[in-house]
């Protein structure tokens, strides 16, 4: 059963809704999640058994055949209503216990309601077995009545086809609320965002010589058999640098077997979008003016592109562009909407451009199958196409055009690389005033100082930022004030932070900024690293200090 319930846990907001539904409702909930997670595995059968127990309780038998497993639940909605009640409570608890195997009591109370250590203790004390107990807290409960999070580890193991459900598992972490009935089944469609790490997992987890090809099967975008016209703002995604795509996720902490296995995916759905290129036509139109503002800062989810991964990136797009089929246009009308029309269907996407990599499960496109809509999208393609220049229309153009403003981008960004940082300061949140404060005497002192709110673009991560940056600057220096020293959780976020983004040479210096307590030396909140101890002198004696130990550390660096 853990592994059954084992869903990813809801934001503790999310519990608020739970008030909203009635005990029917929160059962009916129960039960089309049991149908869903029944879906994932062919051997899985949940039925629902016909046994009065009580208005707030659910019988279900659950057997896995293979295994050899079969349990009778019953699952306890324990609502406002039963929580304010605990004799009934008690009671109700009592009467679905009996003869079954498992109680699993789901509490949709809000996360901070006082009665939940009450509604504990009264099922403990009403079960002749409290072992046969599942008690699942708010945000646990919400995560299965609300939000419909499927199952993380559900067959999990060695044998392929509990892999295959997991890797099918892995697509979307919601089930999405539909009717099964074809009759009935709606025009619209919403598909999510996907969490790529994990989803690779399974290919470590598996253990299994076939598992990275089932996650690649499990992931494959299938194309329609009809041509496609899309109006977006970026170049396409399959010509994205599979060197930057392996680097971010290694920025994110990926296993290299997991980014392996994002890189073969990759490489896979290039060669399904070719595939489809070979029987059917696909026109994108870019808005031109947001490409050339990509060409001048190119990025993926945020982090700065290397001139070799852009390069790798073209050389990509020029493959691309050798298939007959395959016509990009450069609009100099702005693209508001980023859609594409495939037959009878138009999908509406996400603009990507200039932004991290969304929360798994947040809506990133929206599918509407409904012809008539889909006319009027493929007018307003057409319109576009046709007020784009002809030159613009030209493929040996258009790429010729990519590349001179590459060229003419990449001098201004060599000519910038070229005003190198002294030091960039880093520090925690709780210290920013102070840290502020210091960066403007060293700026004082002569020093060259990259600072988060000085150096990194609004609505960038300054981790991805710092990462772009790292050629540019000489050390990197953690500040510690008064706030750092009182939390050794701030200064080890700082450290974590910094463990996968910078090169391990250039983390420097830990600094106790002026009016810092003075630490112990060696205490757990200081990095085993050189330690510049400020704390006992003045703003501008300190910053002259500080700037003599980065000219020195510049000096043996350079010999």
């Amino acid at each position: 059963m853990l592994a059954l319930l084992s869903v990813p846990l809801a934001d503790p907001h999310v519990t608020s809704h739970l008030r909203s539904f009635s005990v029917d409702q929160l059962q009916r909930s129960l039960s089309d999640w049991l149908r869903e997670v029944e879906m994932l595995d062919p051997h899985l059968r949940v039925d629902q058994l016909p046994r009065p127990g009580s208005m707030s309780s659910t019988t279900f038998l659950i057997s896995h055949p293979p295994s050899g497993s079969e349990l009778t639940v019953a699952f306890l909605v324990i609502d406002d209503a039963l929580a304010d009640d605990t004799a009934r409570l008690g009671e109700q608890t009592h009467r679905s216990a009996i003869q079954c195997d498992q109680l699993v009591a789901l509490s949709c109370l809000d996360v901070e309601d006082d009665r939940l250590p009450l509604v504990q203790e009264t099922l403990a004390n009403n079960l002749q077995h409290p072992e046969t107990l599942l008690y699942l807290e708010p945000r646990w409960s919400a995560a299965l009545l609300v939000e419909q999070m499927r199952p993380l580890i559900w067959g999990v193991t060695a044998q392929d086809d509990e892999v295959a459900v997991f890797l099918n598992a892995t697509i979307s972490p919601y089930f999405e609320s539909r009717r099964r009935d074809s009759a009935f089944a709606s025009p619209i469609v919403v598909e999510r965002s996907i969490d790529d790490v994990a989803s690779t997992m399974a290919a470590v987890w598996g253990k299994n010589e076939d598992a990275t090809r089932r996650l690649r099967d499990s992931r494959r975008i299938a194309y329609p058999r009809t041509n496609i016209l899309s109006c977006v703002t970026y170049l396409p995604p399959v010509a994205h640098s599979l060197d930057a795509i392996q680097r971010f996720y290694k920025l994110q902490g990926a296993a290299d077997e997991a980014i392996d296995a994002i890189a073969e995916r990759s490489l896979d759905r290039e060669k399904t979008w070719l595939d489809h290129l070979q029987t059917h036509k696909r026109i994108d139109i870019v808005d031109r003016f947001v490409l050339e503002e990509y060409l001048a800062s190119p990025d993926y989810y945020q982090m700065p592109l290397t001139e070799a991964e852009l390069a790798q990136q073209l050389e990509r797009l020029r493959r691309l562009l050798l298939e007959d089929n395959y016509t990009l246009c450069l609009s100099p009308e702005a693209i508001n909407i980023c859609f594409e029309v495939r037959g009878d269907e138009v999908r509406i996407r996400s603009d990507r451009r200039n932004r991290g990599v969304p929360r798994a499960g947040r809506i990133s496109t929206v599918t509407i199958r409904e012809p008539d809509t889909a006319s009027i999208f493929e007018r307003e393609f057409w319109s576009l196409f046709r007020q784009t220049e002809r030159e613009f229309k030209d493929k040996g153009a258009v790429i010729a055009w990519i590349e001179n403003r590459v060229r003419i981008f990449a001098a201004n960004r060599n000519a910038r690389f070229e005003q190198r940082y002294d030091v960039a300061l880093l520090f925690p949140e709780d210290d920013r005033d102070q840290a502020r404060g210091f960066a403007l005497e060293l700026q004082r002192q002569g020093l060259r100082v990259w600072l988060d709110e000085w150096s990194v673009a609004p609505g960038r991560y300054w981790q991805l930022s710092l990462e772009g940056s790292a050629p540019e600057i000489g050390c990197v220096a953690i500040c510690i004030g008064n706030a750092g020293q009182a939390s050794a959780g701030s200064v080890a976020d700082v450290e974590a932070a910094l463990s996968q983004l910078v090169r391990h040479d250039a983390i420097s210096l830990t600094v106790v900024m002026p009016g810092a307590s003075a630490p112990q030396i060696g205490s757990d909140l200081l990095p085993t690293r050189r330690i510049v101890d400020l704390s006992g002198e003045d703003p501008a004696a300190a910053a002259s200090t500080l700037k003599v130990v980065v000219h020195e550390m510049s000096r043996s660096r350079e010999d």
